[in-house]
């Protein structure tokens, strides 16, 4: 928010109804955390915004441009890390699958991060696994339908995890 007290000063009221300063901040926020993506998004965002008043306001003007070249430093950035590495240029981050592969064993965790080459080649079974997980066309079946399914207790209540409705299934 520094740019924009730089460009309008204490002169800011005239222009506050235009200026997205939440999206503003998002994004330098975005860009700070090296998320060229968001931080590019974020400023389109604000610029369209500003633009769609059509002011004729230098100073207005001039923030625009300022906004813009924001924006395209984080695009420049962002191509820099598809570059640099084509497997993680989202930045990598810790998610849920990535807290697993920790718990089952931090090398993992390490070498899925900084060796995703070295990586075996999954499995046949793997790759049946990884095709079903594709098939959301039946779950979303089952949600739409509303009605509860009939289903009898077996290892999949156990395996791979042990789940959360053992109880609630008992009772039936």
């Amino acid at each position: 928010m520094q740019l924009l007290k730089n460009i309008f000063g204490k002169r800011t009221n005239q222009t506050n109804n235009f200026i997205d300063k939440d999206t503003i901040a998002k994004a330098d926020s975005a860009f700070n955390r090296e998320e060229y993506n968001v931080s590019s998004a974020l400023y389109s965002s604000a610029v369209y915004k500003l633009k769609k008043h059509k002011t004729n306001n230098k100073q207005t003007q001039l923030f625009v441009e300022q906004l813009k070249n924001k924006q395209r430093e984080s695009n420049r950035l962002l191509e820099l890390d598809k570059k640099q590495d084509p497997l993680q240029f989202n930045r990598w981050k810790l998610s849920k699958s990535s807290y697993l592969k920790a718990k089952q064993c931090p090398k993992y965790l390490f070498l899925d991060k900084n060796k995703k080459r070295e990586r075996s080649a999954p499995s046949i079974k793997s790759k049946i696994l990884f095709k079903k997980g594709h098939n959301f066309a039946e779950f979303k079946n089952v949600l739409d339908s509303g009605i509860e399914p009939s289903v009898i207790m077996g290892s999949q209540c156990k395996t791979p995890y042990r789940c959360d409705f053992v109880e609630y299934c008992k009772k039936d």
